[in-house]
């Protein structure tokens, strides 16, 4: 008698909670954002470090050019220069009550 296995591979991933399947495919929450970038002509070396702070903030927490510096462990040039790129995508908006230079992500749909 021969025994046969069957190898029985789950295609589920767990998703994180910024994560949720669309039609069998993880879509995170910055992809929404990833296609502003895209036509705003921003490179992909931009649009990596933007999610990479959009990671550390979503759209809840306020951030500045200091944050940037910490997060990215980056020069004050680099992270203005991301600032810039992000406000040119319109993607960021500035926030009052917290003093000049904070700003928040925008929602996206």
């Amino acid at each position: 008698m021969v025994t046969m296995f069957r190898n029985v591979v789950s295609t589920d991933r767990k998703m994180n909670s910024d994560q949720k399947k669309v039609n069998s495919y993880v879509v995170s929450e910055f992809d929404k954002y990833q296609r502003i970038l895209k036509d705003a002509g921003l490179s992909n070396v931009f649009r990596n470090n933007i999610e990479l702070i959009f990671d550390k903030c979503k759209t809840d927490i306020v951030f500045r050019q200091a944050d940037i510096t910490v997060w990215l462990d980056c020069s004050k040039t680099k992270a203005a220069n991301i600032i810039t790129a992000m406000k040119k995508a319109g993607i960021i908006e500035p926030v009052k009550g917290f003093g000049l230079g904070r700003y928040r992500f925008i929602e996206v749909e």
